[in-house]
């Protein structure tokens, strides 16, 4: 359902179901952090939508999160803005979205366990330094929050299905 596909000097990939993803770092967007900030908000019901600018060169990609009891909704937007014209997160966003690329529906918990275990390999050692030469500093506040909140410590406690 998740998956942190490649990272490559400026470039980070990602695969949401069945739809492709790639953000470029040369406007500073971390779009990675800010999915895992805007997840942990939907967890912690701080909201129930978070809107996330994914940044290609030059264009982009709109991504609304949407918490619908127990599900999250992904909705992935195509945009006639060029990536420096937006926002990096933000409902400003939605005033600029166009045609409705792709959705999913999925269980909010097994989603976020997902997106967990992606960024876990990324957290320490050789992985994490290819993580920050290639795109930038861990968010490891972020994902301590999002361990935290899903109660995950160790490889072992990824159950996705409870």
């Amino acid at each position: 359902m998740f998956n942190i596909l490649d990272l490559h000097y400026g470039w980070f990939d990602i695969k949401i179901g069945e739809y492709y993803l790639t953000n470029s770092d040369y406007l500073g967007c971390d779009a990675p952090k800010l999915l895992l900030k805007g997840l942990c908000n939907i967890l912690e019901n701080k909201t129930n939508v978070e809107w996330l600018c994914w940044q290609d060169e030059p264009g982009a990609e709109i991504l609304k999160l949407e918490r619908k009891n127990d599900n999250i909704i992904i909705e992935i937007y195509g945009t006639d803005k060029e990536s420096f014209d937006l926002e990096y997160s933000g409902t400003s966003l939605k005033d600029n979205i166009k045609k409705l690329t792709y959705t999913i529906d999925i269980d909010l918990i097994k989603f976020s366990k997902y997106v967990c275990k992606e960024f876990y390999i990324y957290e320490n050692g050789n992985a994490k330094e290819i993580y920050e030469y290639n795109w930038d500093k861990f968010p490891q506040k972020e994902f301590d929050k999002l361990k935290n909140i899903l109660k995950i410590n160790k490889l072992s406690d990824f159950d996705y299905w409870t």
